[in-house]
C-alpha cells in the first residue's frame, strides 16, 4: 500500500499538467523529465567519456535540485523527504520506460537515438552562460 501511495504522489507531484506549468515553454519539471529518461537510455546503451559524464550528472544534479524546489513551492504541505521520494519514484518509473523500449527495441530504435542524441546536447549545455 505504501508503495502505491509514493507512486500516486510521484505522479501528483511531476505531472506537467497543472495551470501554471502550461503557460511555460519548457518548464523545469519538463526538463527533469527529460534528463531522466536521457539518463536511462545513455545508462544502458553508450559509455561516454568521464569529461562528458561529469558535466551531464553536474546539470542533471542541477535540475534535480531546482525541481525539488519548485515542487516545494507547489506543495509546501509536503516534507523535503516526501519531494525527494517522489523525485526518486518518477526517475524510476521514467527509467523503467525506457528500459522497455530497449528491451523490446533495443538501443538502436529511434526514440532510444533521440535522447541519446539530448543526452549529448545536454552534457554540453551550459545554463549560466
Amino acid at each position: 500500500m505504501r508503495h502505491i501511495t509514493y507512486i500516486t504522489i510521484a505522479i501528483a507531484l511531476m505531472a506537467p499538467f497543472h495551470a501554471s506549468y502550461a503557460q511555460e515553454k519548457l518548464g523545469i519539471l519538463e526538463i527533469f523529465d527529460q534528463f531522466a529518461l536521457t539518463n536511462a537510455a545513455a545508462s544502458k546503451c553508450i559509455k561516454p567519456d568521464s569529461d562528458t559524464l561529469t558535466h551531464y550528472l553536474s546539470n542533471f544534479q542541477m535540475i534535480t535540485v531546482r525541481t525539488s524546489m519548485e515542487l516545494q513551492k507547489q506543495h509546501p504541505n509536503r516534507t523535503k523527504e516526501q519531494i525527494l521520494e517522489a523525485i526518486k519514484k518518477k526517475t524510476e518509473l521514467l527509467s523503467q520506460n525506457v528500459h522497455d523500449v530497449i528491451r523490446d527495441k533495443g538501443c538502436g530504435d529511434v526514440r532510444i537515438q533521440d535522447l541519446i542524441k539530448r543526452f549529448h546536447f545536454q552534457a554540453k549545455w551550459q545554463p549560466y552562460k
